[in-house]
């Protein structure tokens, strides 16, 4: 676990829809998007999408899963690079300032890549 990084309480994975590849997030903040040495918190790089076909176009720092009282949250990192929740009720949400709260099988879709990243919570 990075240093800095605290655990999740329950078992937190999400599954990309394309491909099938599945990340398991160990800690929180778990950073979604891209390595890049010279930004901080590399290390809290839990979902690594520039191996993807389409991975170039997802932000270094897009977007972090966090844990408050046992909900799970997502928080955009990346401004000019949208990230919405499509709720498995059915409801559209676009994060943008603070956070849209996640729940199993809710879908994180990185706009511009066209990346749908579905949430799975194992109780």
């Amino acid at each position: 676990m990075p240093q800095g990084a605290r655990p999740l309480s329950k078992p937190v994975y999400l599954r990309e829809q394309a491909t099938g590849m599945v990340f398991r997030l160990a800690w929180q903040p778990a950073i979604i998007g891209r390595p890049d040495d010279n930004l901080p918190d590399n290390e809290m790089l839990a979902v690594n999408l520039a191996p993807l076909v389409s991975g170039a176009r997802v932000s270094r720092r897009h977007a972090q899963i966090v844990e408050d009282g046992g909900q799970l949250f997502v928080e955009s990192l990346a401004r000019q690079n949208p990230t919405i929740v499509r709720a498995a009720a059915g409801n559209e949400t676009r994060v943008e300032d603070g956070r849209v709260p996640l729940s199993d099988g809710d879908v994180i879709y990185l706009e511009r890549s066209k990346l749908a990243l579905k949430v799975i919570v194992r109780e």
